[in-house]
């Protein structure tokens, strides 16, 4: 089975490599893991310590697992991403919101390119499809910062055998 920290650790290298983003670029720090979407000082801390003008939170929520009434069973994964900016003088908050909305675009696009070619999670199965993905405006956050907020899904196929090494009762 995966693991949350394995797709958390797939979007922070996404964050490494875009070059809006350009997490640990030049000694910045722009992406960040959010553990509650509840907890609005987690995201201001975040926030705070951004060193980039683009920052990249992403919260990973709930999940579930199926079986999909057969022996196919799916582990599902939710996420969410922020794409946000931070608004600087001069320029308009819709003008910020657009940037952010290429820049979330991008990931996605990045996404669902590394997913066709078995790079999500190197080594695993991980389903990935834009189909109606809510997309909300987010700010202002920390007084100035703006963007959008996306909910994404991946799935997972994996078994779930029966072993004698964890029951007591099979041999």
């Amino acid at each position: 089975m995966l693991t949350e920290d394995q797709f958390i650790s797939y979007f922070e290298k996404l964050a490494i490599a875009h070059l809006t983003i350009r997490h640990t670029a030049d000694g910045l720090k722009s992406f960040f893991e959010v553990e509650d979407t509840e907890e609005l000082t987690a995201f201001d801390e975040a926030i705070r310590n951004t060193t980039g003008s683009t920052v990249m939170l992403v919260v990973a929520g709930e999940g579930e697992l199926d079986d999909n009434n057969s022996e196919s069973h799916l582990q599902v994964f939710d996420f969410q991403i922020y794409i946000l900016q931070k608004l600087k003088t001069g320029v308009k908050v819709p003008d910020i919101r657009s940037a952010c909305m290429a820049v979330l675009k991008t990931v996605l696009a990045r996404t669902k390119y590394d997913q066709r070619r078995g790079n999500v999670v190197p080594g695993k199965t991980v389903n990935f499809r834009i189909d109606k993905i809510p997309v909300r405006k987010v700010g202002p956050m920390n007084l100035n910062w703006y963007g959008y907020t996306a909910m994404l899904s991946f799935s997972c196929p994996f078994g779930l055998p029966v072993e004698s090494g964890t029951w007591s009762d099979i041999p």
